[in-house]
């Protein structure tokens, strides 16, 4: 399965303000998540002490095909990219709830490329061909 993992990391926790505008925003993508019951949503991984610099974290797997033996057709490939596009956009909206902390976004193991006007957006192909 691919999966979606963010991490937002800065000297100080959330404020009550953030974690209540972020509660907002995961209640908001699970009501709206065109694929329930398929893959996940966004979600918040608990505080870990241990880590005290990051503030925010979570994964997200994508749709996965029933367990029906038809393996990744068309319709799945469809399912999965729009899931990708809707969990980006919700993704960019939690980014901006935090705007000063050091985020990482990915997908599997390729970074998403973050412009202040837009959001997170993927990687072009020339990009891809650097990053490698």
């Amino acid at each position: 399965m691919t999966s979606i993992y963010y991490q937002a990391n800065r000297n100080y926790p959330l404020t009550q303000s953030e974690q209540e505008k972020i509660d907002q925003i995961l209640k908001e993508c699970e009501e709206n998540y065109p694929f329930p019951g398929r893959g996940e949503t966004l979600c918040q991984y608990s505080y870990d002490l241990a880590e005290p610099t990051c503030i925010f974290s979570g994964a997200v797997k994508l749709p996965y095909p029933c367990d029906d033996g038809n393996g990744m057709d068309d319709e799945i490939v469809e399912m999965q990219t729009e899931a990708l596009f809707f969990l980006i956009e919700w993704l960019t909206s939690l980014r901006r709830v935090i705007p000063d902390a050091v985020w990482e976004a990915s997908l599997e193991d390729v970074e998403f490329i973050w412009e202040e006007e837009n959001g997170y957006r993927l990687m072009t192909n020339e990009e891809y061909e650097d990053y490698c």
